[in-house]
């Protein structure tokens, strides 16, 4: 087995115990005798929004993007993860919305709050899921030195993602 596979399941278990915080926090606005930490759920929903984003999808799509290049057929359920990647990036930046929302004391209805809650869960667990049958079985059959490859592929984006980054901020203060 890869250590980048045995990373990704690593990172799946951690994602999902956030993810029951998340749910635990949530359920509290149902007990009276209860507060929910604002705090909590804001940091929570900040690591589920960042730490995917930076790390975790990275990996994954330069994994698939490898795979394809190495002339790997590859079914359409990864396709799919490659859209619930950016899906759940959309979805995780409006949740933390509505809770930044909430966090400044603007209402907002609690059947919205455990609406969004519920499709925001059932997308994580399906796509974790589908990744866990899918995408994983794969990876396990890669090399380590496949791994220093696909990592490799990662730092590079990153690089050129930093590299067009600073542009932006320079023409925005006005630097070249």
């Amino acid at each position: 087995m890869g250590t980048g596979s045995q990373r990704l399941q690593r990172d799946h278990q951690g994602l999902t115990e956030k993810l029951a915080t998340l749910q635990d926090e949530i359920g509290l606005y149902d007990d009276e005798l209860h507060e929910t930490d604002i705090h909590r759920v804001l940091e929570t929903l900040e690591f589920i929004n960042s730490y995917p984003q930076a790390c975790h999808h990275p990996l994954e799509e330069a994994a698939m993007e490898y795979l394809r290049d190495q002339g790997v057929e590859l079914p359409p359920e990864f396709d799919h993860i490659h859209q619930q990647h950016q899906q759940l990036e959309q979805f995780t930046a409006q949740l933390q919305q509505t809770f930044e929302a909430i966090f400044q004391d603007h209402v907002v209805p609690l059947h919205v709050i455990r609406e969004q809650l519920r499709a925001y869960l059932d997308l994580q667990f399906e796509h974790m899921d589908l990744e866990d049958r899918e995408l994983i079985p794969r990876l396990e059959q890669l090399s380590d030195e496949d791994w220093q490859q696909i990592r490799g592929r990662v730092t590079e984006k990153q690089e050129q993602r930093l590299h067009w980054q600073r542009v932006g901020e320079a023409k925005a203060t006005g630097g070249n």
